[in-house]
């Protein structure tokens, strides 16, 4: 616990969870932590949070990866996302839905020996929120399993869609002897304190062969290049922020070999991306606002492929 601005805050630092290194420079500097109690901080923490970037932001000089340091500590995010009851989330579920459909159908064409319609197809998807890409895996004759943190949006998938959801997290995921075909981490990796042990987790969980799918905003994009601290996925709490060097050293850390790469286009109504994007509407306007809106802002849709580990 550390004493900022006349205030008492929880932040814990941390070494590059890459390369172990603590030499890094720093970004931007912590802006944030003042006026906040912990009952504000645990707020921040949801599917859909809008929180700009005010932690620090520190690039390792070793490696390259960017990541906040110090942060929140983990006590106060994994309470954070538990306790979340987060409604906007899932009202946006018709247009997840048909988005996860065409990136699942992206996906299988350039994996060219796997039959997403094979019978006993299952698939784990780790902080699956409302269930959409379940529901979307499910429509396409999948097995599907989720994991979600928040107890609230995990009780909504099971009632909404009669999915299997489990309110937990991977690290807290028992179910033993549980083999999947495919694990998959939609805008989750970059939220999580230590991706690196969550991925030597999810191999464990994979059969011979499984594939892994991330899907996480890369700093390496156009759109973020582009836009710079305006970016929309600089928020506090994305906790990493990859590119292709760095996503692939973590990969084959973790034994799993990449087997390619995709821009990724999420379809959501209009209402709800300029809402998010800090535009002030007008209710009259509430058909034109309904309509689906597809856009690309610097996401990727990852495939990598289970390894045996030396």
């Amino acid at each position: 616990m550390e004493n900022l601005g006349g205030s008492f805050i929880y932040l814990e630092q941390l070494n590059c969870v890459i390369c172990d290194s603590d030499n890094f420079e720093v970004i931007s500097e912590n802006k944030i932590f003042e006026d906040l109690d912990l009952v504000s901080l645990k707020k921040e923490y949801s599917s859909s949070s809008e929180s700009k970037l005010t932690n620090q932001l520190v690039r390792c000089l070793n490696c390259g990866l960017q990541y906040l340091n110090p942060r929140v500590s983990v006590e106060i995010t994994s309470t954070g996302y538990a306790e979340a009851v987060d409604q906007r989330h899932h009202e946006q579920d018709e247009y997840r839905i048909k988005t996860f459909k065409r990136a699942l159908k992206k996906v299988e064409k350039l994996v060219k020996d796997v039959n997403f319609y094979q019978k006993n197809m299952r698939i784990l998807d780790v902080g699956c929120a409302g269930g959409a890409f379940l529901e979307s895996a499910r429509q396409l004759r999948m097995d599907a399993v989720g994991l979600e943190p928040s107890r609230y949006l995990a009780e909504y998938g099971r009632e909404k869609y009669k999915l299997t959801i489990h309110a937990t997290t991977l690290e807290g995921f028992t179910a033993e002897k549980e083999i999947f075909s495919m694990i998959s981490f939609w805008d989750v990796l970059e939220h999580l304190p230590n991706p690196k042990e969550t991925l030597k987790i999810a191999h464990n969980f994979l059969e011979e062969g499984g594939l892994l799918i991330l899907n996480l905003p890369m700093i390496d994009t156009w759109p973020a290049r582009l836009l710079g601290s305006n970016w929309p996925f600089y928020l506090n709490v994305h906790l990493y922020y990859f590119d292709k060097k760095s996503i692939s050293v973590l990969l084959e850390q973790t034994g799993f070999e990449l087997v390619g790469m995709r821009a990724f286009t999420q379809s959501l109504s209009l209402g709800y991306v300029l809402k998010r994007a800090g535009v002030r509407l007008n209710p009259r306007l509430s058909n034109a606002l309904s309509l689906s809106t597809r856009y690309y802002m610097g996401q990727r849709t990852i495939i990598a492929r289970r390894r045996d580990c030396d």
